[in-house]
């Protein structure tokens, strides 16, 4: 980053270098450490020559990721939600083309991170108690355009861009069955995939819960 702040006859430049763990610049850095001022005369200006040292992370971040932050650093969103007394959030996932419902699940704070470091959408399993990834199994993984957060903090709105289908079902949205004037389901889309050939190994290990493809 740098800041130039010119005067009639002085030009003062400040230039702030981000220190890192990556090994291979540290001989950089103890340069700019030695030489942390330089004067120069140039056309009868004085140039002087400032640099700072900032301390900052070295990580390596997805394309796709929202956010850049290590496991360990605070995430201000994290105490901004209302969790309930599971440490989980509901998520509803939509399609960011067409709007149409995907499907809902279970966030805690550690399935929260990894959605925003990787891009793509991470769970929480009631059932199985830990952290999923959409689309693991089957590859139909959740791109995340954008995370919205509703009035009382404690609901969340992951706009995404699915590939194949969201429902383990095999339908392209979990919601593929409404409530006809009777008072009864019937189901008004249909399958895209087979779902009991690409969930056929996690169907013998542990039957999923509902909405946990």
């Amino acid at each position: 980053m740098a800041e130039a702040i010119q005067r009639p006859c002085r030009l003062r430049l400040v230039l702030r270098v981000q220190e890192t763990r990556c090994l291979f610049l540290r001989p950089l850095l103890a340069l700019i450490r030695l030489f942390s001022a330089i004067h120069c005369g140039r056309e009868g200006h004085l140039v002087r020559l400032s640099l700072a040292i900032e301390r900052a992370s070295c990580l390596v971040v997805p394309s796709r990721a929202k956010t850049v932050r290590s496991n360990e650093d605070p995430l201000p969103l994290l105490t901004a939600l209302k969790w309930n007394s599971e440490g989980l959030i509901p998520a509803i996932v939509q399609e960011v083309e067409s709007g149409e419902v995907l499907m809902m699940a279970w966030m805690d704070q550690a399935a929260l991170r990894k959605t925003l470091e990787v891009g793509q959408t991470h769970f929480y399993s009631r059932s199985r108690r830990s952290l999923w990834h959409k689309g693991a199994t089957s590859g139909h993984v959740q791109a995340v355009e954008s995370i919205h957060v509703d009035c009382d903090a404690d609901v969340l709105l992951v706009k995404v861009r699915q590939q194949g289908g969201a429902c383990h079902e095999g339908y392209h949205s979990c919601f593929f069955r409404r409530v006809n004037e009777a008072g009864a389901l019937e189901v008004v889309e249909t399958p895209i995939f087979d779902a009991e050939t690409v969930y056929a190994q996690d169907r013998i290990e542990s039957r999923p819960e509902a909405m946990v493809p």
